[in-house]
C-alpha cells in the first residue's frame, strides 16, 4: 500500500488510538488563519527570531512544484500564508498525529525515527490558498543539509513531514519553540531541521528561502534561534 493510501485510513485508525492534547504548544483561536476562508485546520508557523511579525509563506503565491517557501509579513488577506496540516484527527482538527501513531499506520518512517521521536507531533503542511488544497506541501526534494525548502507533492515521502522535537523545546517571551526535524533525516545527533538563513531578514530582496540544515548545537544548551519554530492556529491579527 502506498503512503498516500495508508494516510487515507489515518482518521479511522485515530479513533482507536485516541487524540493528543495540544495545550501549551498550539494557540487555539478562531476558525480561520491567514485569510478568513482558510478554515479551522489552517496553521501559522513562525520563527523565534521574528515572532509573529512574519509567518511561513509561499513566494509570489505560486502553486507550483519547487516553489520557494519563505517567511513574509503577517496579514489576514494574503493567501500565500494559508496552510493546512494533513496529519490530524478528523474529530479534532487541532490535534496532530504523533510519530508513534504515524508509525503504526506504516507511514514509511524508519525504526530509529519511530523510536527517537515517538511522542512528538509530526506535521505535513499543505499549501491551501483561500482554503483550497493544492496537493503541494512544504518539504525538500532531497534530504541533504542545505536543501532548499519548497512545495513538494503531499503524502509521497517523509521529505514533506516535519517532527516538532519536544525534547529540545525552548520557552521564549511567552511561547514554546521547538526544532522542526525533517522526517527523512537519518542523523539523530545532528538532524536536518527547518532553518531560516543566517543573517537573513524576511524583507530582504531576493527573499531568503527556508532550508533544511544540520542542527546547530551549543555547549551552553541554548538553541539557535533561526532553527526554532512555533505554531499558532487562528486568524492573523486576532488570535495569532
Amino acid at each position: 500500500m502506498s503512503i498516500k493510501s495508508k494516510l487515507l485510513v489515518a482518521a479511522t485508525t485515530l479513533s482507536l488510538l485516541g487524540g493528543v492534547g495540544v495545550a501549551g504548544a498550539l494557540t487555539a483561536g478562531s476558525a480561520s488563519a491567514a485569510t478568513p476562508s482558510c478554515g479551522p485546520t489552517c496553521i501559522n508557523l513562525y520563527n523565534q527570531q521574528f515572532g509573529k511579525a512574519f509567518y511561513q509563506d509561499v513566494f509570489q503565491q505560486s502553486i507550483k512544484l519547487n516553489q520557494p517557501v519563505i517567511l513574509f509579513r503577517s496579514s489576514d488577506s494574503d493567501p500565500a500564508l494559508d496552510f493546512t496540516t494533513n496529519l490530524v484527527a478528523t474529530f479534532n482538527p487541532f490535534t496532530p498525529l504523533t510519530v508513534a501513531q504515524l508509525c503504526k499506520l506504516g507511514g514509511g518512517l524508519g525504526a530509529g525515527t519511530c523510536a527517537r521521536y515517538a511522542s512528538d507531533w509530526v506535521w505535513e503542511t499543505q499549501y491551501s490558498p483561500y482554503g483550497v488544497n493544492s496537493g503541494l506541501c512544504v518539504g525538500v526534494a532531497t534530504a541533504t543539509s542545505g536543501a532548499p525548502v519548497s512545495l513538494q507533492p503531499c503524502g509521497v515521502s517523509a521529505k514533506t513531514w516535519w517532527i516538532s522535537d519536544n525534547a529540545h523545546r525552548y520557552f521564549h517571551k511567552g511561547h514554546f519553540y521547538t526544532p522542526w526535524v525533517n522526517a527523512a533525516s537519518t542523523n539523530f545527533t545532528q538532524p536536518l531541521v527547518l532553518t531560516y538563513p543566517t543573517n537573513g531578514y524576511p524583507t530582504d530582496k531576493p527573499r531568503p528561502q527556508l532550508t533544511a540544515t544540520t542542527q546547530t548545537t551549543f555547549s551552553s544548551g541554548a538553541p539557535a534561534q533561526n532553527q526554532m519554530w512555533a505554531v499558532c492556529v487562528g486568524e492573523v491579527g486576532i488570535s495569532c
